[in-house]
């Protein structure tokens, strides 16, 4: 059984520091031509020949729904029992959570951040008899 590692680590912001971050992003949206598709962007993550993206890469405290995009040879795959595990070390925190598939290949499941600091998204999934971690 081949096994891999996908995570991705994602920032949780206190509320003071959203609306810092509100405040500077609606400052620079006043200014033309800035391109932000970087920003929506998770973490891409190759292994088992599957191409997996996590997303966000940012949230804040409260609700946010984790993401992960699963493709193989740059197609989405269907049917995956998908499951989203959330750590924060620091804290001691570390939820799994199953997903669903929202469209194809788009696998999804709500969240509540009740901390802020650093997190790792680790997507878990069976495919072909391989397990990808």
């Amino acid at each position: 059984m081949a096994v891999a590692v996908l995570s991705a680590e994602m920032k949780v912001m206190n509320a003071k520091n959203a609306r810092r971050m509100t405040a500077i992003i609606l400052f620079l949206s006043l200014i033309p031509a800035v391109s932000w598709a970087h920003e929506a962007e998770g973490t891409v993550e190759e292994a088992g020949g599957f191409t997996v993206e996590a997303f966000p890469s940012t949230a804040s405290q409260g609700a946010a729904n984790i993401e992960a995009r699963i493709e193989k040879n740059e197609t989405p795959v269907t049917g995956l029992n998908v499951t989203l595990t959330v750590d924060n070390h620091d804290k001691g925190i570390s939820d799994a959570l199953a997903a669903i598939e929202t469209e194809p290949g788009h696998y999804s499941a709500a969240y509540k951040f009740t901390t802020y600091g650093a997190y790792e998204v680790h997507v878990e999934f069976s495919a072909d008899g391989t397990e990808i971690r």
